[in-house]
């Protein structure tokens, strides 16, 4: 004698239930995310100066592909140190000024 179980079939989902499926899903979907772009912060977090340098390298330097605009990359970093020349001497005078009259101030 062999027993034959007889299996309903699966209602279909509620509508209560297709919503906590789908709230489910969602959330899941969304700590993926949220791990994806944390991600992301922490590489440019921890490359932030890499980053920064190589952009500015890239757009103060030359490539060495570009032989025709290595003479302009030039020039932009000449112009770049002619600007900044003045501004860095001045801060060093003056650096200079305050460490010395410190040196001979009198001590009161």
């Amino acid at each position: 004698m062999t027993q034959t179980l007889e299996t309903k079939p699966t209602p279909p989902p509620t509508p209560m239930e297709k919503l906590t499926a789908d709230k489910e899903r969602i959330k899941a979907e969304c700590a993926l995310r949220k791990e994806k772009i944390d991600e992301n912060f922490r590489y440019m977090r921890d490359y932030s100066g890499r980053l920064i340098l190589s952009g500015l390298s890239s757009a103060v330097l030359p490539s060495p592909k570009q032989s025709g605009a290595k003479a302009e990359g030039l020039g932009l970093l000449s112009l770049v140190w002619n600007m900044t020349r003045p501004l860095l001497f001045s801060w060093g005078i003056k650096r200079v000024q305050r460490v010395i009259g410190r040196a001979t101030a009198p001590n009161v």
